[in-house]
């Protein structure tokens, strides 16, 4: 009963957690992401041989699903915390946009962070290099690492969207709140862990199989994997992943 009491208690407290977060928006990360989302979706309909628009309501659930997961971002400063891998002037530079600066990988940055650049080669339903977003947040005065990363798929207007959250809770606390609760099971979707070379996850698949969404938890970050559009194959996010260089956990 003990153990019953404190996984209750793990699922909600994630659960109020995820909330909190998400009540926090940074009002020019989320223009500037918009802005950048119209365009590439503009830009894979005009070369697409299927003059066919996404649908609105899809279109919108993926603008505010992607806002929903970046949260407290705020104004970035001009230096990463110390314990950080990545160094300015090497592996990111600044750049003016609206009087912010904007932190922005260089190619030796993009190359040495987690993402593959290369795994369209290998997985065919992928299309060229990935887009990499880096974010900087300032909160209490500790500064924290966000960052976003967009593969193209073959399919027009479908991406493969993955983002981070840095998390300071146990592997165990955060696979438990990914699965579905004992005591209130979600009737609309089934999920199961899985193992992401020698890292745990979690593959959540709705009831009609149309948008799987993975979860890969290493002991600093928190890795969500989904597509934007209906049709995605879970096995691609599945393959992905196990191509991420992990060893380079921001």
């Amino acid at each position: 009963m003990k153990s019953s009491h404190k996984t209750d208690h793990l699922y909600l407290s994630h659960e109020l957690k995820t909330i909190d977060k998400n009540i926090e928006w940074h009002q020019h990360r989320k223009k500037r992401l918009e802005e950048k989302l119209r365009t590439k979706l503009a830009q894979q309909r005009k070369t697409s041989f299927v003059q066919k628009s996404i649908p609105a309501g899809i279109a919108l659930g993926f603008v505010l699903f992607t806002y929903v997961f970046i949260v407290n971002l705020l104004n970035p400063s001009s230096s990463l915390p110390s314990s950080a891998s990545l160094i300015e002037g090497v592996h990111y530079t600044y750049e003016m946009e609206k009087s912010k600066k904007l932190p922005v990988l260089t190619q030796e940055g993009r190359e040495n962070s987690v993402y593959p650049l290369d795994a369209s080669q290998s997985i065919k339903s992928l299309s060229g290099e990935p887009e990499i977003f880096l974010y900087l947040s300032n909160i209490g005065g500790k500064q924290t690492i966000y960052s976003q990363a967009f593969y193209s798929t073959t399919i027009a207007g479908q991406t493969i969207s993955i983002h981070t959250t840095p998390h300071s809770e146990t592997v165990d606390e955060l696979v438990t709140s990914h699965l579905p609760h004992k005591k209130f099971p979600a009737e609309s979707y089934t999920a199961e862990e899985v193992d992401i070379a020698g890292h745990r996850g979690v593959l959540q698949i709705n009831n009609d199989r149309s948008l799987p969404r993975l979860t890969v938890i290493t002991d600093k970050n928190v890795y969500y994997f989904y597509y934007t559009a209906d049709n995605g194959h879970p096995d691609t996010l599945i393959e992905l992943a196990k191509k991420f260089k992990f060893e380079n956990d921001w």
